[in-house]
């Protein structure tokens, strides 16, 4: 293999190892109805367009957050976690 061929899969081969997350727990999923009403209006404000489907009661950094998933109208996921405390910790 070339050296040319390999740094061109290198890339396709690491994937499905994605960026070290895992998949929630699904002993962690919470109804998007249990969802705190600050945490869900926050996750409504930060991402207007996106209806969540799905959520998760996970921590990070030892302290406890919602992380929640939803689809654009064009079908593409976004996730947005955020921190009991109101505080956005991430936006994907």
């Amino acid at each position: 293999m070339t050296r040319r061929a390999f740094l061109a899969a290198v890339p396709v081969l690491l994937t499905p190892l994605g960026c070290g997350e895992r998949e929630p727990d699904p002993e962690q999923w919470v109804a998007i109805d249990d969802v705190p009403e600050p945490i869900i209006s926050k996750a409504r404000k930060e991402l207007p367009d996106i209806k969540f489907t799905r959520a998760w009661k996970v921590q990070r950094a030892g302290k406890d957050a919602y992380e929640m998933r939803g689809l654009t109208k064009n079908g593409k996921t976004r996730e947005i976690m955020i921190g009991v405390d109101g505080k956005v910790i991430e936006i994907e």
